[in-house]
């Protein structure tokens, strides 16, 4: 599948077409969380363990990073709140949160369990609100929560070589040759706390 092998060649031309800045995204000391055989380049790959996972701040206390990418991780936590929160937790201040999920629609086909990864603990969908799965995260208003303490400066579906016209029954993006991409990608920043008020700056000469 590749995903984010896929993904990287897509953003590296969209950062060189001026689309959106993925060079100053992916800078500095960075982690890729379920990495699998599949690593971003220059992070620091980061296999879950079996069963567990969901809080990062678990492996990693404090700010170490610049920028923390997951590629088709969320959908397996068992609290995904939780998970990215976590990965919050461990960005240094104007770090980048860079997160891609299956589509509901498009990769699930709507069919729950998921008929292509039975791992997976969560829908997710940029319009649909509900799913029968036991979590469902529509995400304009998911990522409200996250809101004032982050910003977001990408949501969108990705559907790079997708081929609307084949049935429920096929997994496009299995063979990452054809470089088919379906799922919903965002990048999140946390907002720097403000600095304690002082009363004397405000003091006129």
């Amino acid at each position: 599948m590749k995903e984010t092998s896929k993904a990287q060649r897509r953003r590296c031309a969209e950062d060189s077409e001026g689309k959106f800045d993925w060079g100053e995204i992916f800078k500095g000391n960075g982690l890729d969380v379920g990495s699998g055989d599949d690593p971003l380049p220059n992070a620091t790959p980061f296999n879950l363990p079996d069963g567990g996972g969901d809080d990062l701040t678990d492996f990693f206390p404090g700010a170490h990073f610049d920028y923390i990418h997951g590629s088709q991780v969320l959908e397996h936590a068992i609290d995904p709140v939780a998970m990215l929160r976590s990965w919050i937790e461990c960005l240094k201040p104007g770090g980048y949160i860079v997160v891609t999920v299956p589509d509901w629609k498009l990769y699930e086909k709507e069919t729950w369990p998921s008929r292509f990864n039975s791992a997976h603990q969560s829908t997710w969908s940029l319009d649909v609100k509900a799913s029968s799965a036991p979590i469902h995260c529509k995400l304009p208003e998911w990522l409200k929560q996250f809101f004032p303490r982050c910003r977001p400066l990408l949501c969108r579906l990705v559907t790079t070589n997708y081929d609307f016209s084949l049935g429920a029954d096929v997994d496009q993006t299995f063979d990452s040759a054809k470089g088919v991409e379906c799922f919903i990608e965002f990048v999140l920043q946390p907002i720097p706390p403000m600095p304690p008020y002082d009363s004397r700056k405000s003091l006129s000469v």
